[in-house]
């Protein structure tokens, strides 16, 4: 296992979407057609992550695929953010993420890492 897999594996109060597990496979399938060894470096990267987080990848279940409907049903942009804050919300999770924008007023409440310190955005009321 990577440096960053093992540290990924000791903390175990983090989970990962398998929308973002089909963003980053898509990603790196559009990266091959133009640099097949940065793809696979970054498929070796995604391995080591999605390896680190076995046992900790959401799925797209019932009650996910719900609320994502009915997300979608009052705004149909950014659909991939919008099933990711569907899953933080039917978790009772905190999304983690650079854009911050992207998931506001989507009912959530995000903590963005690349702030310094970290910055916490509270979850906007959307109807349920």
């Amino acid at each position: 296992m990577s440096r960053l897999g093992s540290i990924l594996s000791m903390i175990t109060d983090l989970a990962i979407s398998v929308i973002s597990v089909r963003e980053i496979s898509k990603g790196i399938e559009k990266k091959r057609t133009t640099d097949d060894v940065v793809a696979n470096a970054i498929a070796k990267a995604a391995d080591a992550i999605f390896a680190a987080y076995q046992g900790r990848i959401l799925p797209v279940d019932e009650p996910v695929a719900r609320r994502w409907g009915q997300m979608l049903g009052q705004s149909d942009k950014n659909i991939d953010d919008t099933g990711l804050a569907a899953t933080a919300q039917v978790n009772d999770l905190i999304m983690v993420s650079r854009n911050v924008a992207d998931f506001q007023g989507r009912g959530v409440t995000v903590l963005d890492p690349f702030k310094k310190p970290a910055r916490s955005v509270p979850s906007q009321d959307v109807a349920r």
